[in-house]
């Protein structure tokens, strides 16, 4: 004869109240700090990779926290405001893009388009260039290379974080 039990948990609103305030817990006191450790490192591995002449863009990178969503929490870098760049109001060249993705040479009016011309023996030759100026990506390489230091520091700040909070 198979016995039949039914169970009656007394308090169960209250239980996942609690629960709630934990993961909000966890969330805010070790997730978000080791988070933001992560950044703070992947900021620095960037500033290493940044090969530019002026060294305002390594300077000027940001560690900002992204819009909290619940399926979504973290920080990112960013490159710095044309005002932090020393750029002014109303800056043509916006430089941390043309050196991550590269850019075209400056315009050189006919020079720029490569257009042909003739030689005194009636030959043609290419004028000026259509060559680009070739993009280095400072961040991507953070993210390749660096991802294991920056794991790393994530998962120690968490576990540091975590062995100190206290439950209720």
């Amino acid at each position: 004869m198979a016995s039949h039990f039914t169970f009656t948990v007394q308090g169960l609103p209250q239980v996942l109240a609690q629960l709630q305030t934990v993961v909000a817990q966890i969330r805010t006191q070790a997730l978000d700090p080791a988070l933001k450790d992560g950044a703070v490192q992947a900021r620095g591995l960037a500033r290493s990779h940044i090969r530019s002449r002026s060294g305002r863009l390594a300077t000027s990178l940001n560690v900002k926290r992204l819009q909290p969503r619940p399926e979504r929490l973290g920080y990112g870098v960013w490159s710095g405001l044309p005002s932090q760049l020393g750029l002014g109001v109303g800056a043509k060249w916006y430089y941390p893009a043309h050196l991550h993705l590269g850019h075209a040479l400056p315009y050189q009016g006919r020079l720029s388009r490569g257009w042909l011309s003739r030689t005194r023996r009636g030959g043609r030759r290419r004028v000026g260039s259509l060559r680009r100026v070739a993009g280095r990506p400072y961040l991507r390489q953070v993210v390749t290379s660096g991802s294991g230091q920056i794991f790393q520091v994530v998962s120690a700040g968490i576990a540091r974080r975590l062995a100190s909070l206290t439950f209720p």
